[in-house]
Formats: C-alpha cells, sequence, structure tokens
C-alpha cells in the first residue's frame, strides 16, 4: 500500500481539517454526560427530546384518558409517584445517548439505580390499568420509573418542572 504524494496545498488542508475535527470532539466532551451516570444520561437525553419532538403530551394516568385515539408512542403518562413510558418513546430517549448506552444496557442501569422499576418481563415493561373517558379500564404495557428519581438534587422532578413551565 503506497500513500499517495499530498501537493504542499493538499497537506495545510488536511492539517486544518484535523485541527477542526479535534475542536469539534474537544467542544463534544465538554457538553458529555458522564459515562457512569446512566440517571444523569437519561434526564439529559429526557429533556433533549422533548424540546425535540413537538407532538408529546403529557398526561395524568390517575385521571380518565381517551385510550382509542391516543398514541402511547408520543405520550408521558404520570402518577403522583410515577411516570410511565412507552418503549417506543423510551428508544426514541435513550437514541440521544446511544454513543453511551444501548437501550437495554440504559434499562439496566436505570434499575439498578433505583430509577426504573424491574418488570416481570426480560424488558423491564410492566402492566398499568388504566381508565377510558367512557369507564371502561384497560391495561397497557409501559415502562415505570419513580418520579422522585427523575430529579437533578435541589431541583423538580421533570413532570413538575414541565407542569411549572407549561410546555404541554
Amino acid at each position: 500500500f503506497a500513500y499517495p504524494q499530498l501537493k504542499k496545498e493538499s497537506k495545510l488542508d488536511l492539517l486544518q481539517a484535523i485541527e477542526d475535527s479535534a475542536t469539534i470532539l474537544a467542544e463534544r466532551s465538554e457538553n458529555a454526560v458522564d459515562p457512569g451516570d446512566a440517571t444523569e444520561a437519561f434526564l439529559y437525553a429526557f429533556e433533549k427530546t422533548i424540546k425535540k419532538l413537538s407532538n408529546v403530551h403529557v398526561i395524568d394516568a390517575d385521571k380518565p384518558i381517551d385510550l382509542e385515539n391516543i398514541k402511547f408512542e408520543s405520550v408521558i403518562l404520570f402518577s403522583d409517584e410515577k411516570v410511565f413510558l412507552h418503549n417506543l418513546l423510551f428508544r426514541k430517549i435513550a437514541a440521544e445517548v446511544s454513543t453511551l448506552y444501548s437501550p437495554m444496557t440504559l434499562k439496566r442501569l436505570l434499575t439498578e439505580e433505583g430509577v426504573l422499576e424491574k418488570g416481570s418481563k426480560r424488558d423491564y415493561i410492566k402492566k398499568l390499568s388504566l381508565k377510558s373517558i367512557d369507564g371502561v379500564g384497560r391495561r397497557f404495557d409501559l415502562l415505570h420509573f419513580k418520579r422522585d428519581m427523575l430529579a437533578r438534587p435541589g431541583e423538580l422532578d421533570i413532570i413538575s418542572e414541565m407542569e411549572e413551565n407549561k410546555q404541554w
């Protein structure tokens, strides 16, 4: 294998491109999440995803819901103690930190850190009973997060913060 001969100008261009790449990587690493803290990574990804997606709705799980027209992949359900997400929405959130964690690894770490409740299935999903607006109850497979764990020390939990900022 022979390296191509570069003209003097090309060498300068190449050095500039390398320097630009190094600067970009340095800026990214300054904003990066500590890979040892899955909860912080999840909170970062959650906030970033919610800001990006304009069609996410936050709904109180204790009140009757229009279950016929709900799209769980774009809904955050909550109660006083928990936050419930569909696996599809979780995957969108996890995609924000995919360079640090796979979705399954993130679920496992969040469970170990006490943020995500372990479901009976291998994929961390549990059943949630919801009441429709016509009074009929139905059960859905969702991820169950402890609401108080979805907060940074000294700050509101993620749902209370969204409510305070009127993000829905």
